[in-house]
């Protein structure tokens, strides 16, 4: 049940995210409409590398041994960037 709701969560993120994006580039970091895309396929890119790292380290160690560390790396990224929107100043660039 813990890997369903974990999932649910992931899922959740991405699909805000990609509801969300056009907004925030476009609009709050003013990127021209013209490069969207192209931020749109690094974050896709980076997703994928991401993923297949997931994967090789679920092969040597186990879905639950990464899944009990690896809970803490969309936690740090969280915090991180709660305490950045507190400086008013997009984190981007």
């Amino acid at each position: 049940m813990g890997y369903i709701i974990a999932s649910a969560f992931y899922f959740a993120g991405m699909m805000s995210f990609i509801t969300g994006c056009s907004f925030v580039y476009i609009e709050i970091y003013h990127v021209n409409p013209a490069h969207f895309g192209f931020l749109v396929g690094l974050n896709v890119i980076s997703m994928m590398f991401a993923s297949t790292i997931n994967g090789r380290y679920v092969e040597k160690l186990g879905t639950e041994v990464l899944s009990k560390y690896a809970i803490y790396i969309p936690l740090v990224a969280s915090i991180l960037m709660i305490v950045l929107s507190l400086f008013n100043h997009p984190p981007f660039g």
